[in-house]
């Protein structure tokens, strides 16, 4: 069996699993994580170049030819699969299988299992440069005394990147400050420095921007490309807690919905007096916000629809600054994890404690709050209007559908798929983030209006027990509202 996740994170998680089950398992890591010879860290592409450059002169991996110690953990990791009944994986290390990394492939008569399946049904992949990267590859082009054609087409560019029209011609230069770029992080990875180029990374952005949109904006070249991933053909088990049966379809897969038997115990409610919607972002509309988070008296852990409303909110109450745990946008892992385990350690102790993250950023997919005793996403996490990336995947699911015969409303699914399916899948996993473990009760506060129509896209556990509320009637803390209808009589 193959089971792969989008992080290593996550990988672990499956491997500690099977430990606890006695299954023998192997944990396939990349050469980042494992490499003994790296003398700073550097990204999977990076390191793959560096062990490339340095490999037959690397003593870890001489050793390992004689069959001497120290040797090459990254290479003698592979030993271990080949007894073991699950390799574990990331979703990059298994479609390399065979062709860059020598991982078994996948057979016809193996199980793939893809955890958090919803990542791989249209993955969003970003290049960019600015006018300083052209410098920089300029400068590189000629430490490698590159041809005089690149140079005079990385002026042109660095004079007007309006210039730039995709054609056969450009295709062949971009392809060319690739090779060129590979060059020299060949020479840096040999002086024993990380390879990186901007000859490499401008010569990428190029090429995508051959085949994919493309803008220019403050002088930032920036494409998108949408990606589909290619699995391999195998009896595959897709698991996702976050998609439903219109993403099924897209992956031609059964659909079976096991959220109808989760025993978390959600007390949810949607504020009708709140919106993120961008025509409704005012200063007093964030200051309702602020108020809304102020209400809550227990740990609590909240996710805004995005960076820019997370702003707005922080800006109507300054002393969040100085009283919750804020996310931001450029932070290290390492510091938000610390942020995390922060708060955690306060909410240990029953503090009302706040964290506030982004929906779709760190906090929100990937770290347990199982502390939390409270849970709100302030704002529905629909892209913004000016969002490249929106722009991208509405585009590709326009000409996906608009080529089936048998789809009548193609742009109504476009904007499904694009806008609306994303946003329910990235407050679910948000909301999950404080339902760890069996039984879990806690406070949903679904902040936006528009959630009321929203709410049939959201897994049952999380709707099974809504009302409709404005935001001073939201509960301090889980189970205070219902104790007060009942002394009233309202309900049993």
């Amino acid at each position: 069996m193959f089971w792969i996740a989008r992080t290593l994170r996550e990988v672990e998680h499956v491997s500690a699993h099977c430990r606890f089950l006695g299954i023998e398992v192997a944990v396939v890591k990349g050469r980042a994580e494992l490499c003994p010879a790296l003398s700073e860290p550097m990204t999977s592409e990076e390191a793959s170049a560096y062990c490339s450059a340095v490999r037959l002169r690397c003593q870890y991996y001489t050793n390992m030819l004689s069959g001497v110690e120290p040797s090459c953990p990254y290479y003698m990791q592979f030993n271990q699969t080949k007894n073991a009944k699950v390799i574990a994986a990331t979703y990059n290390m298994l479609l390399k299988a065979g062709r860059l990394v020598p991982l078994p492939p996948v057979r016809s008569e193996d199980i793939l299992v893809v955890d958090e399946a919803h990542n791989i049904i249209a993955t969003v992949e970003e290049h960019s440069f600015t006018k300083a990267s052209l410098e920089r590859a300029l400068q590189e082009l000629s430490i490698i005394k590159g041809p005089p054609a690149l140079r005079d087409f990385l002026h042109r560019l660095l004079a007007n990147m309006a210039s730039f029209k995709p054609s056969t011609r450009a295709a062949i230069l971009a392809e060319s400050l690739i090779y060129h770029g590979k060059q020299l992080r060949r020479l840096l990875a040999e002086k024993g420095l990380r390879p990186r180029s901007s000859l490499h990374s401008v010569g990428k952005a190029l090429r995508a921007a051959c085949r994919s949109p493309f803008r220019i904006e403050d002088d930032r070249f920036t494409v998108v490309e949408v990606k589909e991933l290619e699995l391999p053909r195998a009896p595959t088990v897709f698991l996702s807690g976050t998609i439903g049966r219109h993403e099924a379809e897209l992956l031609g897969a059964e659909y079976l919905d096991f959220t109808v038997f989760a025993s978390y115990e959600a007390e949810t409610y949607v504020t009708e007096d709140l919106t993120s919607a961008y025509e409704q972002r005012t200063p007093e509309m964030f200051k309702r916000y602020a108020e809304l988070l102020r209400r809550i008296k227990s740990p609590a852990i909240a996710f805004a629809a995005s960076y820019k409303v997370l702003q707005g909110i922080v800006e109507a109450d300054k002393e969040l600054e100085q009283q919750a745990f804020i996310e931001r946008p450029d932070m290290k892992s390492a510091e938000a994890e610390e942020l995390a385990e922060a708060w955690k350690a306060l909410a240990r102790r029953g503090e009302p404690a706040l964290y506030i993250g982004v929906c779709g950023g760190r906090g929100s997919e990937g770290v347990d709050f199982n502390e939390a005793q409270a849970i709100l996403i302030l704002g529905a996490p629909f892209p913004e209007p000016d969002d490249p990336a929106l722009q991208a995947l509405y585009q590709y699911y326009a000409d996906k559908f608009a080529s089936d015969a048998e789809v009548r409303e193609p742009e109504r699914l476009a904007e499904l798929h694009a806008v609306v399916l994303p946003a329910a899948r990235k407050v679910a996993q948000a909301v999950g983030r404080a339902f760890r473990e069996p039984g879990k009760r806690a406070l949903v506060i679904l902040a936006d209006q528009r959630f009321k129509r929203l709410k049939r896209l959201l897994p049952k556990w999380i709707v099974r027990e809504l009302r409709v509320v404005n935001s001073d009637q939201v509960p301090p803390r889980l189970g205070t509202q219902r104790e007060g209808m009942m002394s009233l009589g309202v309900i049993e």
